[in-house]
């Protein structure tokens, strides 16, 4: 089920309202990231996005900067989008400059701070921003996953049978997951079914085996290497 912060996210980027400041965290970077792109696509004007985007990581910022960053007005449009990532980096002194914006954040300026997987969550941030936690997917979560990015991403459906096998042969990792369905989408010309599934996996485990292989060479190698070396001597 989705958490309040989710469906926040989901609404501000559907109905292009924000809220001023977003506090992206948790162990799954490629759903923050992919999220973080939709929050920007839909908050910045194309046209004006060039001067209206700032993207910058947080231990790069001094206070004056990192003031300067959040005082600039947008240019020339409604808003602009301020992208602060690996927030739990930033110093001393510009957090407390960032603290005293969070008092009383422009209207006219989102504010997306990203923090890294392995980051120890924020309760400051988290109590002060729209908060939205990215953990892993388990669950029935993980194959409607597959099947929304296939078709809304991709253009292409896929089975339930063809999701069971496609996330048995990668596992949950999104971004794998990702690229193997790109794959698997050159390769249906409509719907991804499990046949389709079934020749990919067997290349899978092809592939699998030539780096065991490959791997068995190597230390073969490197022992008749060695074993000649000693000889030698």
């Amino acid at each position: 089920m989705a958490s309040a912060g989710e469906k926040a996210l989901h609404a501000a980027v559907k109905n292009r309202v924000f809220d001023p400041v977003y506090y992206l965290f948790g162990e799954d970077d490629f759903q923050k990231d992919g999220r973080s792109r939709d929050l920007i696509n839909a908050a910045v004007d194309p046209s004006t996005r060039d001067f209206n985007l700032e993207v910058r990581r947080a231990s790069e910022l001094d206070p004056e900067g990192l003031d300067a960053l959040l005082g600039t007005p947008p240019m020339l449009a409604e808003r602009r989008v301020v992208v602060l990532r690996d927030i739990d980096k930033l110093k001393k002194g510009a957090r407390a400059v960032l603290d005293r914006y969070l008092t009383r954040p422009a209207h006219d300026t989102v504010l997306i701070l990203i923090a890294p997987s392995g980051a120890k969550p924020d309760k400051d941030l988290s109590a002060r921003a729209t908060a939205v936690e990215f953990s892993p997917l388990t669950g029935d979560r993980l194959p409607k996953w597959v099947g929304h990015h296939s078709e809304t991403v991709l253009g292409r459906k896929i089975t339930p049978e063809a999701v069971t096998l496609l996330v048995e042969a990668v596992g949950s990792d999104l971004a794998q997951l990702a690229v193997e369905l790109e794959k698997l989408a050159s390769y249906a010309s409509e719907t991804i079914d499990e046949r389709a599934v079934a020749v990919f996996a067997q290349q899978v485990i092809k592939r699998q085996l030539e780096h065991i292989r490959n791997d068995f060479e190597d230390v073969d190698a490197w022992f008749c290497t060695f074993f000649f070396i000693g000889a030698e001597q």
